[in-house]
């Protein structure tokens, strides 16, 4: 679950007004904060994440392709002495800060990480992620979103949806998740079975978070939208 968390941090900010590029951190305190920078290190842990999410079923093949591609992408534009990057990037505009200097720990650290993620690209193609390891990873996105549900303390009065009513239609999505289909017809029903089920409960978080007045900041709609 920590390693789920974490994954939030990159779907929250590699974004494109970032040009697919880590931040290299986000401070919280004293008032939040996103570093628009980032180095060849960010650049690898980055690539290595995204696959990684993808071995946990946080994430499926068609995104993990896309993430890949955006951030290559970038990479692939980003001025460079004699092929090695500069140390640090404005992640806003893609500048080279100053002073600008290739770091060989960070070269080799990124070489390495390219090295791990060609060889995770060509083991993907030989082994299809199994359908029961996509419903592990939505079942760690599941367990997010009833943390979050269990988290809230005070049940404001809200007059579409209430707190009971989305902590039973999460329990209902958690026992969807726990099936266990014996052919491809099951599986086939699960998955439409769980594309209602979410989108249900995407309508309800969305109009009950809103009525709370805490749609921009809400767990519930974070946990709900990583596991969509």
């Amino acid at each position: 679950m920590i390693g789920r968390r974490i994954w939030r941090f990159f779907t929250t900010f590699v974004t494109a007004e970032e040009h697919y590029l880590p931040p290299d951190n986000f401070q919280e305190d004293p008032e939040p904060v996103i570093a628009h920078r980032s180095s060849p290190t960010n650049f690898g842990l980055y690539l290595l994440s995204v696959i990684a999410a993808r071995d946990f079923g946080w994430i499926g093949l068609m995104d993990t392709i896309d993430k890949l591609e955006a951030t290559l992408t970038t990479l692939t534009a980003l001025p460079r002495l004699h092929g090695h990057f500069y140390n640090w990037y404005d992640t806003s505009d893609l500048h080279m800060l100053e002073p600008r200097y290739v770091s060989t720990v960070d070269s080799g650290n990124l070489a390495g990480h390219l090295l791990v993620l060609a060889q995770a690209c060509r083991e993907t193609l030989r082994r299809p992620l199994a359908l029961s390891t996509a419903l592990v990873g939505l079942t760690d996105t599941h367990r997010l979103l009833m943390d979050a549900l269990d988290k809230i303390s005070d049940d404001r009065r809200t007059l579409t949806f209430t707190l009971k009513e989305l902590r039973q239609n999460g329990i209902f999505l958690g026992e969807l998740l726990g099936s266990d289909p014996a052919d491809p017809d099951g599986w086939s029903l699960l998955w439409r079975q769980l594309t209602l089920s979410v989108d249900t409960l995407q309508d309800m978080a969305r109009a009950y978070a809103s009525e709370r007045g805490d749609a921009g900041d809400s767990e519930v709609l974070h946990g709900y939208v990583a596991a969509r």
